[in-house]
Parts: C-alpha cells; structure tokens; sequence
C-alpha cells in the first residue's frame, strides 16, 4: 500500500499518520515506528496525530518504553500532547 502510495500520491502527515494508526490496528507497531521515522524522508514533521498513532501503536504491542520514548520524542519536536 505504502509503495503505490509512493508512486500517485503526494505524502503528508495526514497519509502517514493514517498509514501508523493502520499498522498499529494491525498489530505491527514495528512498523510504524518505521513509517513514523520514514516521515522525515518527506521532510515533513509528526504532528499530535502521528505521535498519537504511533502511541497507540506501541501501547497495543505492549512496548510501553517505546510508548515513553516517543512522548520524549515529542517533546524534543516542540509538540505538545492534547491528552
């Protein structure tokens, strides 16, 4: 999906972050750490909705250091939980 992504659409956040909350429905929170790092590729930078996605992508994988970890991430990228 990612890759015919790639190839007719342009990527933004919102397709990121749609794409994170996927794999962590899917249980493949791995997965979206990747998306959540390929991000940058882009240029583009994780909003509340990312970081929300990949949170509960890791929580539903029991990865609660890498739940931490991205709440400290957010913090270093100036962006600030709403919950």
């Amino acid at each position: 999906l990612f890759h015919e992504m790639q190839r007719k659409l342009r990527a933004d956040v919102v397709s990121f972050s749609s794409i994170i909350n996927a794999c962590g429905v899917g249980s493949a929170w791995q997965m979206s750490l990747k998306f959540l790092a390929h991000l940058r590729v882009y240029d583009l930078r994780p909003n509340v909705a990312t970081y929300g996605a990949a949170i509960a992508a890791v929580e539903r994988g029991s990865q609660w250091s890498q739940a931490l970890a991205l709440l400290k991430q957010m913090e270093r990228d100036q962006c600030h939980p709403n919950t």
